[in-house]
């Protein structure tokens, strides 16, 4: 595109030239599942898959609408996908560890034992490799995986090994060639302190990122603090890049261990006193852990505690603030370090469904490798029904359109309509009255959006 100078204003080209094509599109709700919860998205952004609220699997090309769910699940614990690959193929659970697919084929990954049944979570983007984990009848995890239909163990550490006592542990992610993968080991309190597993000749070696990194808040069987030294009392597993460079992690510092006594007298237990819950990148090449903490600058309250859910190749996270009461979804974008409200960031979109002034229940829960595509689910509090929806931050140009397909960006025909400015927004997503110096957006009157630098 052409920069132009218009007085002192400067027009732009970035990535908020693209709102005025953004679309925000919402699944349709089978009348049979009670509505729709998106957990997981391929990383090509073509297909999204979860559960419902009825406790069945689905899986959906959301650009055609197109919905299979499976039928009521077997297991009172219900029936869910939890990763899809770019070919549609859905892994999850619905009793066994199963895989399904937009045409209703289900396929059972592993059976159950006398003693034991597996989850699956994660595939690879050629269906190659699925990850997961054999749940013992004592509840106990082992993480596997499973390579061209062959199941094998993956390796972990023992307690004496980490510093703290674990009883499991489970593979939840996979980058997209199968070279790293994601997980957890289970502690005292089920936090799940993550761990990854590289690719080697001979299989995957054990990688324990959370040692040195994570203290227990309780590690004796009496409730007890044993007291390590440790700067994290929560560094757990949450997501990873299709390229397996970045971890997503949910992590809370801790800030102190006080004995706990019973009426000022009695000695109970030591206890750890930790901070707000923090989303934060842990970068597998160079090995650097990066925390994101609310400061309050782009409307979110200071000290907010941070649920992260998923994260694209360039480091954008996606997520929803940590609380029972309500749920709002945000975005850090990459290379910022503040977490913004997706209505501040995408104002050209009506949220107002699940996320207003007055009710907030919005659950961003995946995005695509590239960053261009978001999902999630939010509650319809009218209908008390769940909805999951989809940003395309490109949007697709209709006939009367042209779209530079090397850079990504629609342009609208030029129109003899004369437009105004509605409203201003900060380069964070902020409203403002009026421009201000440096980088400001600009929504017009016919919909469209600018992004322009005001000397």
């Amino acid at each position: 595109m052409k920069k132009s100078v218009l007085t002192s204003i400067l027009i732009a080209t970035s990535f908020f030239n693209l709102v005025s094509a953004q679309t925000l599109t919402v699944l349709s709700t089978p009348y049979d599942t009670y509505g729709l919860l998106i957990t997981c998205m391929s990383h090509d952004g073509h297909w999204v898959g979860g559960t419902t609220y009825a406790a069945q699997m689905f899986v959906a090309d959301w650009a055609n609408d197109s919905i299979t769910h499976s039928s009521e699940a077997s297991d009172v614990y219900g029936a869910y996908i939890n990763g899809i690959s770019n070919s549609g193929l859905g892994v999850g659970y619905d009793g066994p560890a199963v895989s399904y697919d937009i045409e209703g084929n289900r396929t059972v990954i592993q059976a159950d034992e006398s003693n034991a049944y597996y989850i699956a979570y994660g595939i690879t983007d050629d269906d190659s490799t699925i990850v997961g984990c054999r749940v013992k009848n004592s509840y106990i995890q082992d993480a596997c995986y499973w390579k061209n239909g062959e199941l094998t163990m993956l390796p972990m550490a023992t307690s004496s090994e980490l510093g703290f006592n674990i009883s499991g542990s489970c593979a939840t992610h996979i980058s997209a060639d199968g070279s790293i993968i994601l997980g957890y080991v289970v502690d005292n309190k089920s936090t799940y302190p993550a761990v990854l597993w590289r690719q080697t000749d001979d299989g995957y070696a054990l990688d324990t990122i959370c040692k040195g990194m994570f203290h227990p808040q309780t590690d004796d069987d009496d409730g007890n603090v044993i007291d390590s030294g440790e700067p994290y009392t929560m560094f757990s597993s949450v997501n990873m890049s299709e390229s397996g460079k970045y971890v997503l992690l949910s992590v809370a510092e801790a800030l102190s261990i006080d004995s706990v006594f019973y009426k000022e007298t009695l000695f109970l237990w030591m206890a750890v006193t930790s901070g707000e819950q923090k989303a934060a990148i842990y970068d597998t090449e160079t090995e650097e852990l990066t925390i994101f903490t609310v400061d309050g600058s782009t409307g979110i309250d200071s000290l907010t505690a941070l649920q992260p859910y998923a994260i694209a190749n360039d480091g954008t996270i996606v997520g929803f603030n940590a609380d029972y009461s309500e749920r709002y979804g945000f975005i850090i974008p990459a290379g910022q370090t503040q977490p913004i409200l997706l209505p501040d960031y995408f104002p050209t979109l009506d949220f107002s469904t699940w996320q207003s002034d007055t009710y907030n229940y919005n659950c961003p829960a995946a995005i695509s490798a590239d960053g261009r595509y978001i999902a999630g689910f939010g509650l319809d509090n009218a209908y008390s029904l769940y909805e999951s929806w989809i940003i395309d931050t490109q949007g697709v140009a209709s006939d009367d359109e042209e779209y530079d397909e090397e850079a990504g960006i629609k342009s609208l025909p030029a129109s003899n309509v004369e437009t105004t400015t509605e409203s201003y927004f900060s380069i964070d997503g902020r409203r403002m009255t009026a421009p201000a110096k440096g980088i400001n957006i600009l929504r017009m009157s016919d919909g469209t959006t600018k992004k322009v630098f005001v000397k």
